[in-house]
């Protein structure tokens, strides 16, 4: 379960470059920017919660305290078999947090194979798009060949 925790530092690190290269090189405004910057910002925050909650055990008690009672005020009926999994995850968030964060090789070797994997997600997908863009304007121009209509796509992903 801390491994998704893990995850999420090539999420911030792409996040932030997909930021700066789009206020470097597109007209986006300014709002915009600053709500995005935000987000990354609040999920951070987040991230250092959970990561604080794993190392201090009294705190991860309080969220734990938190979400129970929140989780009381809108199930009010047959609230004990929802609590006692919310214990156990947190729990065993934290056991696994805390193997992750004693092993700095494992934890290296988890970070990094992270950032690997999210970017070879962001090259299938490009990929992806490129070959069905490619199929596409083939298609297209073998449909229109015979009629004498000739035309270009430029660009876009469609997988219909």
């Amino acid at each position: 379960m801390a491994d998704r925790a893990l995850d999420t530092f090539p999420f911030v690190v792409l996040a932030a470059v997909t930021i700066a290269s789009m206020a470097l090189f597109f007209d986006f405004p300014i709002w915009l920017i600053a709500v995005m910057i935000v987000a990354v910002i609040g999920i951070v925050a987040v991230l250092v919660i959970l990561i604080y909650m794993c190392i201090n055990p009294s705190f991860g008690g309080r969220v734990e305290g938190w979400i129970i009672g929140l989780v009381r005020r809108f199930y009010k009926k047959n609230s004990e078999n929802l609590e006692a999994q919310i214990h156990d995850a947190i729990f065993g968030f934290q056991d696994t947090m805390k193997i992750l964060i004693s092993n700095k090789k494992g934890l290296v070797l988890t970070i990094s194979l992270s950032f690997i994997i999210w970017i070879s997600e962001i090259v299938r997908v490009y990929l992806g798009c490129s070959v069905a863009a490619h199929q596409h304007i083939v298609e297209i121009y073998a449909d229109f060949r015979n009629y004498g209509v000739s035309f270009r796509i430029l660009g876009g992903c469609d997988f219909n």
